[in-house]
């Protein structure tokens, strides 16, 4: 659901919790919204055009729409 079509009094975002194992690894993609991604244990590495990213516990990705 696009965030721009929402009827009026609900929220602008919403929150997705998942679990994957260590050393699990997520196949590129892209995504029609934009997303804020942190782990709440461990490390994350998160790979783009761009670079290669270490992200800790004390801090997250933006990860803008790819439009």
């Amino acid at each position: 659901m696009s965030m721009k079509h929402l009827p009026a009094g609900q929220p602008q975002f919403r929150t997705v919790r998942g679990s994957k194992p260590q050393g699990t690894a997520v196949a590129v993609y892209a995504h029609d919204e934009t997303q804020l991604l942190f782990a709440a244990s461990g490390m994350m590495q998160v790979y783009t055009n761009a670079g290669c990213w270490f992200v800790p516990l004390q801090l997250a990705v933006w990860i803008p729409t790819a439009r």
